[in-house]
């Protein structure tokens, strides 16, 4: 009896051993890798089979594991992929919608830029008039009503312009932009915001400052700064936006600073779509296209807290040596004809424009300066008289009603007056001409963008004249 229970004791170790303890291994293993563990492996085994079946778990446990790591990478991949197709269809919609602003405001420019022209050129026309008689009354009259008048037809023209060259695609390749004219052009387009909400917006940047980049997007990283600013001080009722520039080393250092309530969290103030604002207030995106621009120019733009309160966003760029004119002009100075000398006198001009306020502002100034002036209407008129009368000098506006504008005058004078073609001013409310015919047959001298000042438009006139 002893001997049998002895026998059965061994026998059953051995079978916990070879057999007990395997299968529980086994079913330990296999709850790991159910629940996700797929690094567990089982022992070596003695017995033959068992051996087999450990081989062949440990090599599904090691398949398996496998292949969560490329679906792990596949996963990642894709989301980078998502990410890439959400960043580049974000792009293709505000490019879209930059187009679709770029070809409105386009027309827009022109249908504006007549009337200001008008008003402009009859204004200064005035002032000059004014000037000439005697007494008190007409230079308080000059003073106080006429002059205001023209400085805010120039403050109307510049904001269309503005507007125009903000809305236009940027060129992608990088070269040198301008950063005074580039802050001229936004805080023209945004000083009307701050001045509303009571906020002073401060500007302290040197003239012909030159970065490597490009300019429409240099404009709007100062757009998008202004922009988070204003809505800053209005949300937490600060005062001011100050913009400074000045050299350090080979790059510029630009800053904005604020007195404004500063960041939540400057560290994740580039973060596209993180935001702050209240509902319906931002999209979360100025900063990360910021940030975008700034890295595409080969710089870096940093944002924190100031100690004093506020926020400060620093941007560094580089520097570029070299000297550039600026865009603005001095707006406080009255306008004072004829800064070249006068080839105007005794020449036959034939003007062209179906804007009849322009007509008039045009033939005006060029009598005061001595010219013989016939006009036309339309491009077809305007043939007509080409065709029975010489004339010394033509000034044309590009779009115009009726059968034939602009071009079709120029491609007519290239074929039966070519050697006119180097006495034509061509007048235009668009910022831009792209005609091939145009750009093969004149050079960009002979463009003059309404609405001009009467010194722009004669110094362009004498300067055509000294060439041709």
């Amino acid at each position: 009896a002893f001997l049998i229970l002895a026998g059965g004791l061994a026998f059953a170790g051995v079978l916990r051993r070879h057999i007990v303890v395997p299968l529980e291994n086994l079913a330990s293993a296999a709850e790991a890798v159910g629940a996700g563990n797929l690094s567990v492996r089982l022992p070596s085994q003695q017995t033959p089979e068992f051996a087999s079946v450990a081989e062949s778990f440990n090599k599904m446990a090691e398949a398996l594991e496998e292949e969560r790591r490329n679906v792990g990478e596949r996963n990642a991949q894709l989301e980078n992929a998502l990410k890439t197709l959400h960043d580049t269809q974000g792009d293709l919609v505000r490019q879209e919608k930059l187009s679709g602003l770029g070809q409105m405001l386009a027309g827009l420019a022109h249908e504006l830029n007549n009337p200001m022209g008008g008003i402009l050129g009859m204004s200064e026309n005035l002032a000059l008039e004014l000037a000439e008689l005697p007494g008190p009354e007409a230079a308080e009259m000059n003073e106080t009503l006429v002059r205001p008048l023209v400085k805010e037809a120039k403050r109307a023209r510049d904001l269309v312009r503005n507007l125009l060259s903000f809305s236009r695609a940027p060129e992608m390749s990088l070269g040198t932009a301008n950063v005074s004219d580039a802050i001229a052009v936004a805080v023209g387009l945004r000083e009307g915001a701050f001045r509303s909400d009571g906020k002073k917006l401060e500007v302290d940047v040197p003239p012909d400052i030159l970065v490597r980049g490009e300019s429409q997007r240099l404009q709007q990283v100062f757009i998008n700064l202004m922009n988070n600013a204003l809505d800053a001080l209005n949300q937490g009722q600060g005062t001011f936006l100050r913009i400074t520039a000045v050299e350090s080393g080979n790059d510029i250092e630009i800053v904005f600073r604020d007195d404004g309530p500063g960041f939540a969290d400057p560290q994740r103030a580039f973060d596209p779509f993180y935001t702050t604002k209240l509902a319906g207030m931002g999209t979360g995106l100025g900063l990360s296209l910021v940030l975008q621009f700034v890295t595409e120019f080969g710089g870096t733009v940093t944002a924190s807290n100031a100690p004093e309160g506020g926020a400060r966003i620093v941007i560094r760029l580089s520097r570029v040596l070299g000297s550039s004119y600026s865009v603005e002009e001095d707006r406080t100075q009255p306008e004072i004809p004829m800064q070249s000398p006068n080839m105007i006198r005794g020449m036959r001009f034939l003007v062209v424009d179906d804007e009849a306020a322009l007509l008039s502002v045009q033939r005006r100034v060029l009598l005061r300066a001595g010219a013989y002036v016939d006009t036309a209407p339309s491009a077809e008129a305007a043939r007509a008289k080409l065709s029975q009368s010489q004339y010394d000098f033509i000034v044309s506006d590009i779009r115009m009603p009726g059968a034939a504008d602009g071009i079709a005058l120029i491609a007519w004078i290239a074929h039966a007056r070519p050697g006119m073609l180097s006495r034509v001013l061509l007048v235009t409310g668009d910022m831009s001409v792209t005609d091939e015919l145009l750009t093969t047959h004149l050079n960009t001298e002979q463009f003059l963008v309404k609405p001009f000042t009467i010194t722009e438009y004669l110094d362009r006139l004498n300067l055509l004249l000294s060439r041709a």
